[in-house]
């Protein structure tokens, strides 16, 4: 039997499920501890007897307060109720008040059936293995992960006021060579900064309308749209940055250096002491590279549509069966793991080209290549290929093998066309090509 100025003038039968109340004039409550934040969901039981009055119920920020901490509910009718209350502000009280007087009333069989509470997060960790993680210390600047107990759909909730987190180290070395793809659903036709990438001082930035590199006066736009999931890609190399939403690209333009700039940040622009621009939406992932992934890009964006059930164009949705495939890796069905290996990207030869499988590996005749960990020359060996020219009258090298990995003093290659085999000292061949 709480209050801010009476008590209720008769309070009886008080119990952790229930009491009768009257009251003749003033304003009374009275209730339960139950405590809480903003956004969490009270879910409650209770019948009701009333004999006068229409009883209101509703959160309060503590029980000796007037202050609500939810919208009211009254009941002018007696009967059995179930109720879900969402909190407005952090609450410490939930309690019954006359609604007015004179107010006579019984509540019985109370019980609060759940507390729905919300999940923020203070560290969204990094997953590449380098440990630069993405946090937040401060509570009330925390994005949020789950929502009055159900996790929120599109990853982490950006509020658009002041959510946000900061990188513990620079993600860039330089700003000339980087690459940025985000998963994001935009709410509101929130400008606000998706991400700020830096390496002190420059920055690229990826924002609601816009994209930006180096100096904020540089920029492009991009349509997001809202309240759809977008993947959205700044990729950069030799100062040349361009902009794709859904892999389609939005323009380009060249990094300018920044004399001053803030550390790197998600949902929000920061400079070490203050944010500003909040995002406004979900963010599900973001991946940061400080190299040029531009060729990489197409298999980058197809993945992150594929995760999140992104379409994307032909060309770059995988469920369109028109994207091209790539070899990284040739395994040795031998069993010694002598694997043939290509990482970069532009040097991969093709095995699916538009979504069709072409049945080999296809080399483009210009820089695809395969290698493999160290071989043996040291005895007689035995190849045998089976390979498909495109150009009859070109001489082209099926496969190599050198003494040392950086020096090419003696090879033995087998090549198409002309050459036949041949085993070469540094660019001279000595010994003549034979069937």
């Amino acid at each position: 039997n709480y209050t801010t100025s009476s008590t209720y003038e008769v309070f009886s039968g008080a119990s952790t499920t229930g009491f009768t109340a009257e009251n003749t004039s003033g304003i009374a409550f009275a209730g339960w501890d139950i405590s809480g934040k903003t956004g969490d969901v009270v879910s409650i039981s209770f019948d009701i007897s009333i004999i006068s009055g229409s009883p209101k119920i509703s959160l309060k920020t503590a029980f000796n307060s007037g202050s609500t901490a939810s919208s009211e509910v009254e009941y002018t009718a007696s009967g059995s109720y179930t109720l879900n209350i969402t909190a407005t502000a952090n609450f410490g009280f939930l309690a019954f008040s006359e609604g007015d007087i004179p107010s006579n009333f019984t509540v019985s069989n109370f019980q609060v059936t759940a507390v729905k509470h919300s999940g923020y997060v203070r560290t969204w960790y990094d997953q590449s293995g380098n440990t630069n993680h993405a946090t937040q210390t401060t509570d009330a600047e925390q994005p949020k992960i789950v929502n009055a107990g159900s996790l929120v759909t599109g990853g982490l909730e950006f509020d658009g006021v002041n959510y946000y987190l900061t990188l513990s180290s620079n993600a860039l070395t330089n700003i000339q060579n980087s690459y940025t793809s985000a998963v994001v659903n935009r709410s509101s036709s929130s400008t606000g900064y998706i991400a700020q990438v830096s390496s002190t001082p420059d920055r690229v930035y990826l924002r609601g309308d816009s994209f930006w590199a180096g100096d904020p006066s540089v920029s492009a736009s991009w349509t997001l749209g809202n309240n759809t999931s977008r993947v959205v890609t700044l990729s950069g190399a030799s100062g040349v940055y361009e902009g794709f939403v859904d892999g389609v690209s939005a323009g380009s333009l060249s990094a300018i250096d920044e004399t001053s700039g803030g550390l790197s940040s998600i949902g929000a622009s920061y400079n070490g002491t203050t944010f500003g621009s909040p995002w406004k939406g979900t963010i599900a992932e973001i991946i940061i590279y400080d190299s040029d992934q531009s060729a990489n890009r197409v298999a980058i964006e197809s993945n992150m549509g594929d995760v999140y059930g992104i379409d994307l164009p032909s060309g770059v949705d995988s469920g369109n069966n028109e994207v091209d495939g790539y070899v990284v890796t040739w395994y040795d069905q031998s069993g010694n793991s002598n694997d043939a290996t290509q990482a970069t990207a532009a040097s991969q030869p093709k095995i699916v080209d538009a979504g069709a499988y072409l049945g080999e590996v296809d080399f483009d005749g210009t820089d695809d290549w395969l290698e493999t960990g160290a071989f043996s020359l040291t005895q007689a060996f035995t190849s045998i290929s089976l390979s498909s020219s495109d150009a009859a009258s070109e001489t082209q090298s099926v496969w190599s093998v050198a003494d040392t990995a950086t020096s090419l003093v003696e090879t033995a290659s087998f090549f198409r066309s002309d050459d036949g085999f041949a085993i070469n000292s540094g660019a001279t061949l000595t010994t003549a090509p034979s069937y």
